[in-house]
């Protein structure tokens, strides 16, 4: 018997799949691209302080270079960012936003070659605030506002991105000759502002602000006390999201080294129900918000989108060494997967870093390149999510994940004064989604190979939502590769991995509390097949044949897909007398493999011997000859008589 075989090494195969499998997943799970705090032009603008400085902290993931231009009061000034780091832009003081009521030119145009990220910094001792940034293309037509009442007054300040936009506004309060309940409109060209400030003691939170074309809008206070019966005002500023870019699911941490933060809940939509840490704490409707001081970790929810804003008190509040600042929570639906932020250079001795991440990716994640240990993270109820209060120093800081998106922001204290904003975010249409879809529900392949799913989301009348983050989460054999993507223009987010793990594994697609769910199976690893030959075939003739059909089997011992064994000879067919070589070949899509063996026909059937009588003449000298032929009378045998002998 002899045996060929094209099998593969496996041990080898196994640890290629190993490193493709890890270098696909990094590109993958990464993958964000949509409507995100990440630009390449924005429209930005500055509320008044009592002074002080208009800085910009620019940063970027890659090397870029740009230029930040305020076209009405004729300044430029040219940048460049390297990646990981951020770079400061200082502006002159005219671009305040300083009349109530006036239409100006005191747009910022910021644009880049690459992506960056930009924050806003109003920085004036004992009354400071910063603000992030957001692109135009995650602008809106639609905003509600959040403000504070109290202090120097309450703000708003909208950009024109394009000319001839028609802004319309109606104010909860009467101000400035704005009468509560009234809408007004304004109408913008390019880079044209439009600025307000409330009355002492007056509140625009609930303020409608609807346009033509986008437009960026940023409001807070001139200086107030959060809460009211708090001493010492501070400056509160944040940019506005769309309320296209709120959202229904909420973690957050508190505030270090304080003893409580104020919150407040807007809604967009009567008949919203926010429910804190599981329980109902109000029913609003569109424009109403709810207030009240936490000292804990939260879990909010809403039966409708929402706006959240997180409030550092002031000093006297609990006699902590800080004073107010607004910072705008992001739904977790918004996270991202890497954040570049920056302290004040100077002014700021305590600055620190909340971040909220999802339990499985507590452990992975690090602020410059170091991981955040797993003990600085508490578990947030049971939301599945986890935060943690991380001191930073003074300076620029990186904060990446192993793939999983996770949220971040900065704030930081000093004597009276305070500082706070988010680190990024995205502001993909969450609010509008209405189910979602992952396909195929069912699948398998053999490990080393590439399984793709494609989550579909629509919104309440069937139609496809784009640039929605949607988290895939695997559980099973090969749980490592859990990752998201985002929707393209038909509404269709695709994850793809590597499975490298024989078994079973649940994949589940989700967006905030809706998901779908597939289950997909990784066979082993296709290898060539293996083939033993049976041994050599020894058997008799059939009566009355020459030959017999002899059934036989060769036997696979190795390899994936199950082959096909074909034979030179046909098991079960006939085979003549004497020795014949058989040949088994085994095939699947990797490779062949043979062996022979022979199949031995014997005749054993004893010949049928007839004779007959013969009279022998002798001659003269008394001697007779005679032959087989003589005396055989029709002798016969099973495959004919091959001679007869006469034995004498």
């Amino acid at each position: 018997m002899k045996k060929t075989n094209k099998n593969i090494f496996k041990s080898k195969i196994a640890r290629i799949l190993a490193v493709l499998f890890f270098a696909f997943l990094s590109l993958n799970v990464n993958a964000q691209g949509n409507k995100d705090s990440k630009g390449t032009d924005f429209w930005l603008a500055f509320n008044e302080n009592f002074g002080g400085q208009a800085l910009f902290y620019i940063s970027g993931d890659q090397n870029t270079s740009g230029t930040v231009t305020v076209p009405g009061i004729s300044f430029s000034q040219n940048f460049t960012v390297v990646a990981g780091q951020v770079t400061t832009i200082s502006l002159p003081t005219s671009v305040f936003l300083t009349t109530s009521g006036a239409v100006e030119n005191k747009g910022i145009h910021v644009v880049s070659t690459q992506e960056i990220t930009v924050y806003g910094m109003n920085l004036l001792a004992y009354t400071t605030d910063a603000y992030l940034g957001l692109p135009t293309d995650a602008l809106g037509l639609e905003y509600l506002v959040m403000s504070y009442a109290g202090g120097g007054g309450s703000q708003i300040g909208i950009v024109s991105t394009e000319d001839a936009t028609v802004v319309s506004f109606k104010l909860p309060v009467s101000s400035n000759g704005y009468v509560a309940g009234t809408v007004y409109t304004k109408i913008l060209n390019k880079g044209q502002t439009f600025y307000l400030k409330n009355n002492f003691g007056t509140d625009f939170t609930g303020a409608v602000i609807t346009s033509t074309k986008p437009v960026a809008v940023f409001t807070g206070n001139q200086c107030t006390n959060v809460p009211a019966t708090a001493f010492a005002c501070d400056h509160i500023v944040e940019q506005m999201p769309p309320t296209s870019g709120w959202g229904k699911n909420f973690v957050s941490v508190p505030l270090k080294t304080r003893n409580g933060d104020t919150f407040r809940f807007l809604a967009g939509s009567d008949n919203t129900i926010v429910s804190v840490n599981g329980t109902t704490v109000a029913t609003l409707n569109r424009g109403q918000f709810f207030e009240r001081i936490y000292n804990s970790s939260l879990n909010i929810t809403s039966s409708e989108p929402i706006l959240v804003a997180q409030y550092a008190n002031g000093s006297t509040y609990d006699g902590a060494n800080a004073d107010p600042f607004m910072m705008l929570i992001s739904p977790f639906e918004q996270f991202l997967g890497s954040y570049t932020v920056t302290t004040p250079s100077a002014g700021f001795a305590f600055n620190f870093t909340n971040v909220v991440a999802s339990n499985a990716a507590v452990g992975t994640i690090k602020l410059d390149g170091v991981t955040i240990p797993s003990s600085l993270f508490t578990p947030i109820g049971t939301t599945g999510y986890s935060g943690a209060q991380v001191n930073i120093s003074i300076g620029s800081h990186t904060l990446t994940g192993s793939g999983l998106p996770f949220g971040a922001s900065v704030y930081g204290f000093n004597n009276y004064d305070s500082y706070g904003y988010p680190g990024g975010a995205s502001y993909s249409p969450i609010a509008t989604v209405n189910s979602i879809e992952l396909t195929p529900e069912v699948g398998n392949s053999p490990i080393g190979t590439n399984a793709c799913f494609r989550a579909m989301v629509l919104d309440q009348f069937g139609n496809p939502v784009e640039g929605v983050r949607v988290d895939f989460a695997i559980s099973g054999v090969n749980s490592a590769s859990s990752g998201f993507a985002n929707t393209d223009t038909n509404g269709t987010a695709l994850f793809c991995y590597v499975g490298i793990f024989e078994g079973l594994d649940q994949i589940t697609s989700s967006v905030g509390t809706l998901n779908d769910g597939a289950t997909y199976t990784w066979r082993p690893l296709a290898t060539a097949p293996e083939i033993i030959c049976p041994t050599n075939i020894i058997t008799s003739s059939l009566a009355n044949q020459c030959g017999a059909n002899v059934n036989f089997a060769a036997t696979e011992t190795a390899g994936i897909p199950v082959s096909t064994i074909s034979y030179s000879h046909a098991s079960g067919s006939f085979f003549p007398i004497g020795s014949t070589e058989v040949t088994a070949t085994a095939t699947n899509s990797v490779g062949s493999s043979v062996c022979t063996f022979t199949v031995t026909v014997e005749d054993k059937i004893v010949p049928t011997v007839l004779t007959k009588n013969r009279t022998i003449q002798l001659d003269a000298a008394g001697n007779a000859s005679i032959t087989a032929a003589d005396i055989n009378n029709g002798s016969s045998d099973n495959c004919a008589i091959a001679s007869v002998v006469l034995d004498k």
